[in-house]
């Protein structure tokens, strides 16, 4: 997962902003994510986990990028 969000902010470039809005991205494209092999299938709620887990550390990178 660190590779997907590394290779969404480089594809943002370097600068501060453009690297927050490359990890969001990068989280959305790892929640889009789904498989057709039922064991490699996410449970039902993993989504609405990720995506709250998403959120809530983007504000935290956000929070401590301008603190």
């Amino acid at each position: 997962m660190v590779i997907g969000y590394t290779k969404a902010a480089n594809k943002q470039g370097r600068n501060t902003r453009n690297m927050e809005i490359g990890i969001v991205r990068g989280i959305s494209d790892i929640i889009e994510r789904s498989s057709t092999i039922k064991e490699d299938k996410r449970p039902a709620d993993a989504k609405a986990f990720a995506s709250a887990t998403a959120s809530a550390f983007t504000f935290w990178l956000i929070l401590k990028t301008f603190s």
